[in-house]
């Protein structure tokens, strides 16, 4: 369930002032010694420790009686914490009860969640509140049954998590405090709104970074045969999110404006997701979930990945990612890509991998796992599981698990219909599901070359990205090159 965001606003985004002197908060016991996580190629970013919390809401909730509703009030603060988190081993909320979450002194505010976000497991995680204080307002109708809210964990976040400090006038960096720049980081590292960027711009909108209460990583919207919408979500299986997807957040379209830039870049989050497959072999390393909500795209551009579950490896690839949970970065490598069962790759995962051993463009980082691999026709063929490389200039190899090894058990959702598709062109969700079809006849020929010319001579936007130009005819080429189903 998408929810909104309000920042700067007193208590409640639903509808008046609800004014009520703040119960004292309870504090968490924290112990420092918990964030020395130990950072391998093939792991998660680390950004968050859970801390135990078994409670229910009215066990510790401050209860106030008001004019037509009862409300409950709840403030946990967690000393240093950058950003706070909580998850709930149930959370069924009645209709007409609303919860919603705050920071200190309401610089941000989320919320209200409804009966609407109630999971089929009766689970739920939080959106990341910023700071050390984090209060939770339930306002329940008179008449309406308390919901059950269960408590049981709180996250402090000791990373600097889509720039949270922000929100308290705190300048930092995003990522680990390292004096690396917002946006770039790394002297080789690019933004996706970057020149190299710009042919693949459309895909910004199929990334999305995932958090669990503990970890980040990123992951894309990829398409179906059947181009339905349907919310497949693809990332890598070490990231651990088909464990309790219910509890997910998903963070979408944090990307700086400008290339290179400090713009403190907004974002919009959705909320739980279903596992769908998952490896269950240790070497292997992909996920598929199906995101909640309804109509997504109503609230943000979205964008449907396409895919290619071929073995012959591609001429060249590149990556959408956030590195270090840096705004999104576009990483480009312009050589063939090793097959690791064709050829050499030592100290590797094994086979069933791709292997970059060089980027002209960018390098990534924690935080990156889970990214696509596209290949020369900006499809998908694999997800990044790790590499070996600390900074530009030190960097070994990344390798992707690819998309052709459990082929059949990702079928039943990609290909649903059983068609046998090879590739699967990317879609930007509008009515007509084969862009390169542009005159709507089901054929790509000579006829549909002469309706793009048409319209790109009247200055039609092909791709998306707000002007007409060469990366218009790029877009539609590899399209038109790669068909429809």
């Amino acid at each position: 369930m998408l929810n909104q965001v309000c920042l700067l606003a007193i208590m409640s985004c639903n509808g008046g002032v609800v004014a009520f002197d703040m119960p004292h908060p309870i504090t968490l016991d924290v112990n420092p010694h918990w964030f020395e996580p130990v950072e391998e190629p093939g792991r998660a970013r680390h950004v968050a420790m859970p801390i135990p919390y078994e409670a229910t809401l009215n066990d510790v909730a401050h209860r106030l009686d008001g004019e037509g509703k009862t409300v409950y009030l709840l403030t946990l603060e967690s000393e240093d914490a950058i950003f706070m988190s909580a998850k709930f081993s149930r959370f069924v909320l009645s209709e007409g009860v609303t919860v919603t979450l705050s920071a200190r002194d309401d610089v941000y505010i989320v919320g209200p969640f409804t009966s609407d976000n109630n999971t089929s497991t009766g689970r739920f995680g939080t959106p990341i509140i910023p700071g050390d204080r984090m209060t939770i307002e339930v306002q329940v109708p008179h008449g309406v049954a308390v919901p059950e809210i269960v408590f049981e964990s709180v996250s402090h976040g000791y990373k600097d998590v889509l720039g949270m400090r922000r929100f308290f006038g705190d300048d930092a960096q995003v990522g680990d405090a390292s004096g690396l720049e917002r946006g770039g980081g790394f002297s080789c590292q690019r933004d996706i709104v970057c020149d190299e960027g710009l042919p693949y711009i459309h895909l910004k909108d199929a990334v999305a970074e995932g958090y669990d209460g503990t970890y980040i990583c990123s992951g894309q919207l990829v398409n179906n045969t059947r181009n339905d919408g349907r919310y497949l979500y693809l990332t890598a299986a070490h990231c651990g999110w088909w464990q309790d997807p219910s509890t997910m957040a998903y963070y979408w379209d944090y990307a700086n404006e400008t290339c290179g830039g400090n713009d403190y870049p907004s974002f919009t989050f959705s909320l739980g997701s279903t596992n769908l497959y998952h490896s269950a072999n240790p070497d292997y390393d992909i996920n598929l979930l199906e995101l909640d909500g309804t109509n997504l795209e109503v609230a943000f551009d979205i964008y449907y990945a396409g895919w290619n579950r071929g073995v012959e490896a591609p001429t060249s690839t590149f990556s959408v990612s956030h590195p270090d949970d840096k705004p999104m970065q576009i990483v480009i490598d312009s050589d063939p890509t090793t097959d690791c069962s064709m050829g050499p790759c030592p100290g590797g995962w094994g086979d069933e991998y791709w292997r970059i051993t060089d980027y002209e463009v960018g390098m990534t980082e924690g935080g990156s796992s889970g990214s696509a691999l596209f290949d020369q026709n900006q499809l998908v063929v694999g997800v990044l599981t790790g590499g070996v490389g600390t900074n530009c200039f030190n960097f070994g190899w990344d390798e992707y698990y690819k998309l052709s090894n459990e082929w059949a058990q990702l079928q039943p959702f990609l290909d649903p219909d059983n068609t046998g598709a090879l590739r699967m062109p990317g879609w930007d969700g509008s009515t007509n599901p084969c862009p390169p079809d542009q005159n709507g006849d089901g054929e790509l020929n000579f006829f549909d070359v002469s309706a793009f010319l048409v319209g790109y001579q009247a200055g039609e936007d092909y791709n998306n990205d707000g002007a007409t130009n060469f990366f218009d005819v790029s877009a539609f080429l590899t399209e038109f090159n790669t068909g429809c189903p």
